[in-house]
Parts: structure tokens; C-alpha cells; sequence
């Protein structure tokens, strides 16, 4: 009998016909395999040895002759090898981080970020398959496995209302809820649940995690103490170089596009990243659904668009895309709130500006406020998103992603007779003539004769133009049952240029003349450009159970340019080829993940990066513990991580002087200086997250950080007088101080309830030399105290109340940043009695308190899905101070403070169309 590739299964049905032979086996034992056999006058019992050789299985005779199948002793175990993809049940999009839960066989695993999973070694057998994901329901399924099959599953999971954040994924053993613990997830729906202006400003919705503190007027970032520019943006892996949130005018991003935002804080690991505070990630969504779709969404400040679709390739490939564009609508409609509140911030310092130009004016009659103001503004944005996604098959993908955005923010000023701010000054300062040039302009004369200002107007313009452009492609593909791959490639771009000009013209007697011959005329241009490109080429081996091992390089070029000055018309202002910033940089970082049983979780890492020049190496080891247990009481986790953090690409916000303080500061990028020693910072963090139900949780974290090396501005070196800095490089100085607080969260999820209460304590203290007589100070932007409420109820079918409450208590540093700059310094100027600049501590503003209310309905109708919606920005109007200027009383020697008011009671509508 010859038996060539034969499925055994027939072979052996072949033996029992030919033969006497009585066999017993399992269908499924047999299954998929095949035999090669070749025998001649042989034993009914050796023809059986025959077919079974090479097959991995062997038999047994029995007492009563019957002959029974098992697997060879000998052989090594017939694994098979089971994938799949975990997808929405209602849009098909993938579920990045769902468990996935062999039950029996002891194996987890979470889902990539392509909702991709893969057992490379299940042992044959039925098998019970449990899929979970936050915010779907649970699905249960069996599994019948062949050995050595290559099994493929396709799980999708159905949306279920719950407020809890999605899971991060950290490994693809079984998920854990300490790895909840390792970041804070929003999704695109809770980043835009929250009453907000105009569109759902992706910063501002931020605000609802524990250890992001916001700018009240320019809502800079700060990440547990840390500075506004000491996190890093990603958008879909690639950096984002983001100026400023304009107090929700102007907000980065659509929120749109955006399918989740994660922010890593204190003990990240080493897979994230370099930053000294933490690192917020950004992905954006391709197409929401199988179809194609059209929304459209027009609220009082922008018009935004998004379209999407899925694709099928030739040869079984499939893909999906989005496009979402945005535009605003100022020349259209410009609510008066808005206006107002623009108006108070763009209101002139009159007393910085003449005490700047004169230490003796604080005291000096002739610093007597004249002239009448008026402002105008101009506020613009565009962006657009896009992406696509191509499945080539269930263990490979290609994924492009775009983004490009032009910002504008300006104002026009003009103060009328008698209201001369700075043409005194300007007498020894020149202007500069364009973007990128060192050419300078003769100062213009100004008039000379006392009080002939009395007949002239000052206009005064600048604006903060900012562009970002960034665009990545990756490819993720699984080449083997233990090995995950990746690579990617990016490109980041950002431009600012912020045009400032000075002007004094004599006013007309004719009022209906339009051409006004301008007397004196002063411009100047401060800029930055920064461009960034990468690749980084990562993997991920499962070594065994419960061991997985990750680990990437990469490398980045960069190009930069600056033209800096506090001074806008400051002669000489510093230029990147003065601080010799580094053009590429190389680092890659390897994590070992093991875990020791169910309960015990350990990861250590580290990074490595390489610098041109002396000290080119700089390690950042991370190490984190994880422990999760499950008691009668409830569920569980606990998370402590440490780590050393550097930062490669500096941010400065430079404090300025200018006719308005709508600009308080502007900031620059601009990577590290040849030779520079790297900002960095010691994190220790700890969080607890316990469940006693599924409707009830408890978050509690804490956190300390030890910043051995910063980086900051020496304003000593900066203009207190007449005279504008001649610096030719930037002053630069190293401080150190430390940041520590904690915060506790409770969250209560049902059906048509969610609440959600927390409150968070939080200490930053920074120490500059020469600055304060070298004493610890608090940080500007520290917020010791504050307080946060939310609910979310639907109480009916489409429909939704939201309301958001925050307090804050115990900030300092009460006046506006630019007194403690530059007059706390000078001797001449640090005190204005009772007010004294070198003590920013003693300088206490008043606490504040907002409430935010909105009211949703969603109604769908012959294939459209209508959403609308009215909100109400601080709802009980109140005025909350965020800083001081002074002011002279009128008619005396004396000076008041001058409040500064962050957002006004401002009611809100939009009307959101998806077809």
C-alpha cells in the first residue's frame, strides 16, 4: 500500500476497509493533518504505525484489541496558531486595546492599534473566547482548534454608554486595570461632551484630567507642575510644535478628526518618549463607518466639514479615508462676549510701558494717562485634517495621516491725543526691517517740541501668525506568531511670525478724510521657524508568556531659525546661528515587560539618545509595578513608576513689552545647543484605582518631581530702560526646583446618570539664580487647590444635559508676568507702594469659580443624524480676576490695580448635520 500525501483521515478510513482493524480516535485529532506511507505484506498494527509516522500522533491497543489515537510523546506539542481582529459592531472601526481572553489556556492578549491580536501557541481543543472593551458590551464565543491551524477570528463588539475612559494599550498579555493607571484617554465623544464656544476646543476639554492645569486667558498646557513647553504633542506619532490655545477662539485642532487623546504624566515609559513633564498623544480617526458620509457642523465661531468612506483594492485589499476641514467665521459674526472680553485683554499697560521706558515714572507727574482707545481685531483659522488607511490583509496595514493649519490673532490699537505710549523710547531704537534680514532702519525722529503729541494719533498693530503642517505614513505588519513590527516616517513644519508696528499721525479736521500722512512709522518682525523629520523603526517579541520585549531607533533631522527680542523694536535680535542649535539627533529604548503570576507586573526601560559633540550619549532609565487583585470587596490596581526625563527640543515663552497685553508672551522653539547640557527631571509616581462595583470607581494618584536642570531666560539681561537689548545670544541660565501633588477622583456611571467629582492639590517651586535674592519661588501658573464637578444626564431617548463646575484656590503671582520680568530686577522699579515685584509669593488673587452648562438633542430622520445644541459659558457670570496691571488714579500721585477677567457669561448655539 502506498500513501502519498494523504489526508490522514482518508488513510486511516482506507486501513479499516483493508483491514480487521478496529479504531477509536477524535475527528478533530486527525483533522488537517496528512501522511506519507509506503508498506508491503505487513501487520494490520504496523500498517497503522505506518500512516502515523511524522504525524505527531501515535496509538494504544486496548485490552479488548481495539486501537486508540493520542498524541505522540515524542513529538513536540502540535501548537496552532490563532489571529483576528476586534472591530465595532456598529461603525467598523477597530478597537485598539480590547482584551482578548482564551479561557482554559491560561493566554491574554490586548488588540493593537489596528485592532489586531494574535495566541501563537494554543494547544488543540475547544476553546472559550472572551472579548472585552470599556464602553462595549462583553462577547462570549467558542473555538474549536485544529492542530497546527492557522485560525483567523473576526470579533466585533457592540457600544455601550459608559463614562469610563478606554484602556491603554501596554502589551499585549492579558489587560489589566493598572494599566488604566499608566494614562488618561479621552475619546473624540468625551472631548467634545464638555459647553464650550463655538467648536469643541481639544486643550480645553484636557481639563477634566487630573494634573492638567490650563491657562485662563492663553490656555498653555501644564502637566503636573511642569512649564507650558515641557510636554510634547504628538499627532499620530509625529510631533506638533503648538504655540498657544487662544482661550478657546483659537483651539490646535478639530476635535472632529480625532478619534482619542492620551496624556502620559509623570513616570511614563520608555516606548513614549523624551519630554520633562509628559507627553499628549493625539490619533486620528479614518472613516467612522463601512459607508460613506458627509457632516457638516456651523456653531458661532467656525464652519467645519468632514467627509469619509471605505474602498475596496483589487486582490482583497481594503482601506478607509477622512477629510475634515474647519474655517472660521469672524468676518461673519462676532459674538459680544467674545469682543468684550477681547477688549479688556487688549486694554494698554500704560504704567509698564512708561515705567519701561522711565524707572522714575511710577512717582513722576508726567506718567498721567491721556488719550482715548480703541481696538479692532482680526481672528482667523483654517485647518484640515486627513487620513487613510489600507488593510492589505488581517496582519498588515499601511496608514497616512495629514494635518495642516494657518492661525491669526491680532489687534489694532489706536490712542488719540495726548496718548503717546513709546516714541520717547523709540528716539534710541531701530527698527527692523524684514523676516529673516539683519538690515537695519534709522530710528525716525520724533517731534521735538513738547506737547506737539497733544495733535497726533498712535496706532499701534501686531499679531501672532502661526502655521503648523505635519504628515506621516507607517506601516504596521505581524510577520510572525511572536513578532509585531513597525516603521514609520514624519514631517513636522512650523512657522511664526509675529509683525509688530508703531505709527503716530496728525489727526484730520476733515472727518470724512481717508488718506492720513503718517509722521513716524516704526515696523519690526520677530519669527521662528522650526522644521523636524524622522523615521523610527520598531517591534515587539512575545518571549513567552507573560514576557514581552519592545524596542525601537530612530533618528530626526531638524532645521531652525529665530529672530528674538522682548523689545518688538529692539535693534539686533537674537538669531539661531548665534546659539549653534544641533541639526540631527539619533535614540532609540528597550522595555522588558514580565510578568510574575496574575497579580504582579513589572517593566524596565530605558532610552538612549546620541548628540553631536562632547557628552553625546544620554541615557533615561524608567522603571514601573504594576499589581492588580481582585477581593471580595472590589477590584483592585496599583501602579509606581520613576524615571529619569530629558528634553532635546527647547520651548521658551518670552514675556514681552508691547502697547497691549493681549500678547503676553510669545514662545519659541529651538532645539539644543551644541554642547548644551539637556533639561532634566526625576519623576516618582504612585496611583491606586479601585472598583467596588461596576457602577462606582475610585482613582487616587500622587507624584513628585525633582527638575536637577532647567533651562530658563535671564531677564537681567533683557531692556528695563531706555536702551533695547544688544545681546547677541540668547541669556540663557540653569534653575532647578521641584513639583509635587496628588489627586483623587470618583467617578458613578449608569444609564442615564454620570457624575463625576474630583479635587487635586498641586505644589511647583522653581529656584533662579540672581532672580528673587535666589529664593524658591512658587511658579506663575501653580494652582494649589482645585476642584471639579460634571454631570452627564439623558433623561430621556436624545436627549442630554451636561454641566461642568471648577474652583480654584491659592494662586500667585497675582500681576500681570512682565512686572516680575522686568521691574522686579531693577531697584529703581521693583516697588510701587504697597506693592512689592521681587515677592511674587505675597501676591495672592482671588479664587475662581465657573459653571458651564449645555443642553444636547440628537434626532435622526430619512438618513440624517441632526444634533444640536445651546450652552452657557459661565452660567452664573461670574467675574473671575487672572491677573493685575496698575493704573493711575486720576488726578494722583497713587496707582490701583486693574483687573483682568477670564471668560464672560457667554451663551452658545450649533447645529450639526451627518448624512
Amino acid at each position: 500500500m502506498a500513501l502519498v500525501d494523504v489526508p490522514l483521515s482518508a488513510a486511516l478510513e482506507h486501513i479499516m476497509d483493508r483491514t480487521d482493524l478496529s479504531l477509536a480516535y477524535d475527528p478533530e485529532m486527525v483533522a488537517g493533518r496528512t501522511t506519507f506511507c509506503r508498506a508491503e505484506e505487513v501487520r494490520p498494527g504496523e500498517l497503522l504505525a505506518c500512516a502515523l509516522k511524522n504525524t505527531g500522533l501515535d496509538y494504544v491497543r486496548l485490552s479488548s484489541g481495539t486501537y486508540t489515537l493520542r498524541p505522540d510523546a515524542r513529538s513536540r506539542p502540535l501548537y496552532a496558531q490563532v489571529s483576528g481582529r476586534v472591530v465595532d459592531a456598529s461603525t467598523g472601526e477597530p478597537l485598539s486595546g480590547a482584551n482578548v481572553l482564551l479561557k482554559g489556556s491560561g493566554k491574554g492578549t490586548a488588540a493593537s492599534s489596528n485592532g489586531r491580536f494574535s495566541f501563537p501557541r494554543v494547544k488543540p481543543g475547544t476553546h472559550p473566547i472572551v472579548v472585552t472593551h470599556v464602553g462595549y458590551q462583553d462577547q462570549a464565543n467558542t473555538l474549536q482548534i485544529r492542530p497546527e491551524e492557522k485560525r483567523h477570528v473576526g470579533l466585533s463588539l457592540s457600544p455601550q454608554a459608559v463614562r469610563a475612559s478606554p484602556i491603554v494599550v501596554n502589551g499585549f498579555e492579558i489587560q489589566a486595570p493598572s494599566d488604566e493607571l499608566a494614562a488618561d484617554v479621552r475619546t473624540a465623544d468625551q472631548l467634545t461632551s464638555s459647553p464650550q464656544v463655538g467648536t469643541p476646543d481639544v486643550v480645553q476639554g484636557l481639563r477634566s484630567v487630573a494634573g492638567v492645569r490650563l491657562g485662563d486667558a492663553l490656555s498653555d498646557v501644564h502637566l503636573q507642575g511642569g512649564g507650558a513647553g515641557e510636554q510634547q504633542f504628538r499627532l499620530d506619532g509625529a510631533p506638533v510644535f503648538m504655540p498657544v490655545s487662544s482661550g478657546g477662539v483659537i483651539s490646535p485642532f478639530s476635535p472632529f478628526a480625532l478619534n482619542q487623546v492620551t496624556v502620559r504624566k509623570a513616570g511614563f515609559g520608555a516606548e513614549h518618549g523624551s519630554a520633562l513633564s509628559g507627553v499628549i498623544e493625539l490619533d486620528q480617526r479614518v472613516a467612522p463607518s463601512d459607508e460613506r458620509h458627509l457632516m457638516a457642523r456651523v456653531d458661532p465661531l467656525s464652519v467645519n466639514v468632514q467627509g469619509g468612506g471605505h474602498f475596496d483594492i483589487n486582490g482583497g485589499a481594503s482601506g478607509s479615508w477622512m477629510l475634515t476641514g474647519r474655517h472660521d467665521l469672524w468676518d461673519v459674526y462676532r459674538p459680544g462676549s467674545l469682543q468684550s472680553l477681547l477688549d479688556n485683554w487688549s486694554t494698554p499697560d500704560r504704567f509698564l510701558l512708561r515705567t519701561l521706558r522711565d524707572p522714575n515714572a511710577p512717582t513722576s507727574a508726567s506718567s498721567s494717562t491721556k488719550g482715548d482707545l480703541s481696538d479692532s481685531f482680526t481672528v482667523g483659522f483654517t485647518d484640515l485634517h486627513g487620513a487613510v488607511q489600507v488593510d492589505f490583509n488581517d496582519l498588515s496595514s499601511l496608514y497616512l495621516s495629514f494635518y495642516r493649519s494657518a492661525n491669526t490673532f491680532g489687534t489694532e490699537s489706536v490712542v488719540g491725543p495726548g496718548g503717546s505710549l513709546l516714541f520717547d523710547e523709540l528716539e534710541e531704537g531701530e527698527g527692523e526691517l524684514g523676516e529673516g534680514t539683519d538690515e537695519e532702519a534709522e530710528a525716525p525722529e520724533s517731534p521735538s517740541e513738547e506737547g506737539e503729541s497733544e495733535d497726533q494719533e498712535n496706532v499701534f498693530t501686531e499679531a501672532y501668525r502661526w502655521r503648523n503642517r505635519t504628515g506621516q505614513i507607517s506601516y504596521e505588519w505581524v510577520p510572525g506568531g511572536r513578532l509585531f513590527l513597525s516603521a514609520q516616517a514624519w514631517m513636522s513644519d512650523y512657522r511664526l511670525s509675529r509683525p509688530v508696528s508703531l505709527s503716530q499721525a496728525p489727526l484730520s479736521t476733515d472727518s470724512t478724510a481717508q488718506d492720513v500722512d503718517t509722521t513716524i512709522s516704526v515696523q519690526s518682525e520677530k519669527f521662528n521657524k522650526i522644521r523636524e523629520a524622522g523615521m523610527r523603526f520598531q517591534g515587539t517579541l512575545a518571549i513567552g508568556s507573560g514576557h514581552q520585549l519592545s524596542g525601537a531607533v530612530a533618528t530626526t533631522w531638524m532645521q531652525s531659525d529665530i529672530a528674538l527680542s522682548v523689545n518688538p523694536f529692539g535693534a539686533s535680535p537674537v538669531r539661531a546661528r548665534q546659539l549653534e542649535p544641533i541639526r540631527w539627533r539619533a535614540y532609540g529604548f528597550l522595555e522588558d515587560q514580565i510578568a510574575f503570576g496574575d497579580h504582579v507586573n513589572l517593566t524596565l526601560g530605558a532610552r538612549l539618545t546620541y548628540l553631536p559633540g562632547p557628552n553625546a550619549v544620554h541615557g533615561e532609565p524608567r522603571l514601573s509595578l504594576r499589581y492588580d487583585r481582585k477581593t471580595g470587596i472590589g477590584q483592585w490596581a496599583i501602579r509606581w513608576a520613576t524615571g529619569l526625563y530629558r528634553q532635546y527640543v527647547h520651548s521658551f515663552d518670552v514675556t514681552t513689552y508691547n502697547v497691549t497685553s493681549l500678547f503676553p508672551r510669545v514662545r519659541y522653539w529651538l532645539p539644543i545647543g551644541a554642547g548644551q547640557r539637556p533639561p532634566e527631571s526625576y519623576h516618582t509616581a504612585a496611583s491606586v484605582l479601585y472598583r467596588p462595583s461596576e457602577t462606582w470607581s475610585l482613582r487616587t494618584e500622587a507624584y513628585y518631581k525633582h527638575q536637577s536642570h532647567l533651562l530658563v531666560l535671564d531677564y537681567r539681561e533683557s531692556p528695563s530702560g531706555k536702551s533695547p537689548s544688544k545681546a547677541s545670544s540668547l541669556p540663557l541660565q540653569s534653575a532647578d526646583g521641584y513639583a509635587y501633588g496628588g489627586a483623587a477622583t470618583v467617578t458613578r456611571t449608569g444609564e442615564q446618570l454620570e457624575v463625576e467629582a474630583q479635587y487635586e492639590y498641586a505644589v511647583s517651586r522653581r529656584r533662579v539664580p540672581g532672580r528673587f535674592s535666589g529664593r524658591t519661588q512658587p511658579v506663575p501658573w501653580s494652582a494649589p487647590h482645585r476642584v471639579r464637578l460634571s454631570l452627564d444626564l439623558m433623561p430621556r431617548p436624545g436627549w442630554t444635559v451636561t454641566a461642568r463646575w471648577q474652583g480654584v484656590w491659592g494662586r500667585r503671582w497675582g500681576f500681570r508676568q512682565a512686572y516680575y520680568d522686568f521691574l522686579a530686577p531693577d531697584p529703581q522699579t521693583r516697588r510701587v507702594p504697597p506693592h512689592d515685584f521681587s515677592n511674587p509669593s505675597a501676591h495672592r488673587l482671588p479664587p475662581t469659580s465657573r459653571l458651564d452648562m449645555g443642553v444636547t438633542y440628537v434626532h435622526e430622520v430619512a438618513g440624517l443624524r441632526l444634533k444640536a445644541r445651546a450652552t452657557l459659558i459661565n452660567a452664573l457670570g461670574r467675574e473671575n480676576v487672572t491677573e493685575w496691571g496698575l493704573k493711575q488714579v486720576s488726578g494722583r500721585d497713587r496707582y490701583t490695580r486693574d483687573s483682568r477677567q477670564a471668560s464672560p457669561f457667554t451663551p452658545s448655539v450649533s447645529l450639526q448635520v451627518t448624512y
